[in-house]
């Protein structure tokens, strides 16, 4: 669900143009976005479809849009702030080692810092992971995706049961 509130005029806005949007986290923190990078969202992009959309609130009653997941979201779209992530960032096998399985290391240097980086490092990956999915940016997904599965792979039942008890 989103719900509007008055914080930007998109309308007319060129595509080129360095334009910021506020997008407020489900627990009432704002954040700034550049709008070409916030379109690696495909539910972000469709509401800019919408000349009126002024601003957007996130909220869901399932997934964790609070501001520690909509950080982290924000530095993933700054790293892209051309708004492009190459279709071949990631390769098509899940080696052992994540670092092998994505080309752009800035895109590992994100994960393995920022999400997997300090407390409660499975909960944020799980947390982005379902977020990514929500607001549908599909590298992103992707890549969490991936890092789950390197970090399972191999694993007993009871050793991947661990993990995830973190």
């Amino acid at each position: 669900m989103q719900k509007e509130q008055k914080c930007l005029d998109t309308s007319g806005l060129d595509e080129d143009e360095d334009t910021i949007l506020k997008i407020i986290s489900s627990d009432g923190v704002s954040f700034n976005f550049d709008i070409k990078s916030a379109k690696l969202s495909k539910y972000i992009e469709t509401i800019l479809g919408d000349p009126s959309c002024k601003c957007i609130t996130l909220k869901s009653d399932d997934v964790d849009l609070s501001h520690t997941v909509i950080s982290l979201i924000k530095e993933y779209f700054d790293i892209h702030s051309d708004g492009v992530v190459p279709e071949d960032n990631l390769t098509k096998r899940v080696s052992n080692s994540f670092y092998n399985s994505v080309k752009d290391k800035k895109d590992v240097k994100f994960i393995e810092d920022s999400v997997m980086g300090g407390d409660d490092n499975i909960k944020k990956l799980l947390s982005l992971l379902k977020a990514s999915n929500y607001l549908d940016i599909k590298p992103l997904l992707n890549m969490c995706a991936l890092k789950v599965a390197s970090l399972i792979k191999g694993k007993e039942p009871c050793e991947i049961e661990k993990i995830f008890a973190k």
